[in-house]
Parts: C-alpha cells; structure tokens; sequence
C-alpha cells in the first residue's frame, strides 16, 4: 500500500512538470513576433537628427498623438521576457522610409518596427529579428 502511494506521488509530481514545461512552451510559441530596431543618429534629408528610426515602428493612437513601443527586457520566473511599453514621441521629420523624433535622452531600448499580431502596451513579445537596418 505504502509503495503505490509513492509510486502515484511521483508520477503525479512528473505529470506536473511535464504541464508545466508543455504550457510554458505553448504560450511562448503564441506571443507575437516583433522585428526590432534601435534608434541612431544620423542624416535625414541632408539634416543631422539625434533619433531616427524605420517609418514602421512610428503609431499613431485613437487621438492622433505619435508613440513607438519600446521592447523592455524583464527577467521572468522561467527566463527572458520581453514586453512592450508605449512612449509618446513627437516627429521632426518624415523621409517616407525613416522618421526623426524629437526626444530628450536618446532611446536605448530597441523599437518595434512590424509584429505578426496586433501589439499594444503591456503585450509580451517574442523577438525575431535583432535589427533591421544595420549601418
């Protein structure tokens, strides 16, 4: 009797984990796909501008105020996670392919430039590409 109880303990523990590891991999395998980019200086238009980033990663809300989506990197109870946050910017200049933004500090953290879902703040996101437009 004492030895079943064992037995069906462990395999219960095991069934456990296994549904563990299984929903963890699940729920990664449906977060959206971001490619990122990181904000540079450079030219636009022949101007120099502190922060320039790929017209895709600029969004305008329901009240037509411009914000980017900064991907923060969390440490997460099973590793890496990364969330989007909304950052209300404004735009200087627009080439058709690259904006120029006006910002106090520069932009450190990487931007969403396009996702295979819909995206808002506070979305979880899983990266596919490191950066789209190296120099």
């Amino acid at each position: 009797m004492r030895k079943s109880a064992i037995v069906l303990s462990v395999a219960f523990i095991l069934i456990l984990v296994f549904a563990t590891i299984y929903s963890i991999n699940y729920k990664k395998n449906q977060l959206p796909t971001v490619n990122i980019d990181i904000p540079y200086s450079g030219l636009l238009k022949s101007k120099h501008y502190d922060c320039i980033l790929p017209v895709g990663a600029l969004y305008t809300d329901d009240d037509n105020r411009n914000y980017i989506l900064l991907v923060i990197e969390k440490n997460g109870a099973w590793g890496k996670e990364y969330v989007c946050e909304l950052k209300y910017i404004s735009v200087i200049e627009n080439s058709g392919t690259h904006v120029a933004l006006k910002v106090n500090k520069m932009i450190e953290n990487p931007v969403v430039v396009s996702s295979d879902q819909p995206i808002f703040n506070g979305s979880e996101v899983k990266i596919k590409k490191e950066r789209l437009n190296e120099k």
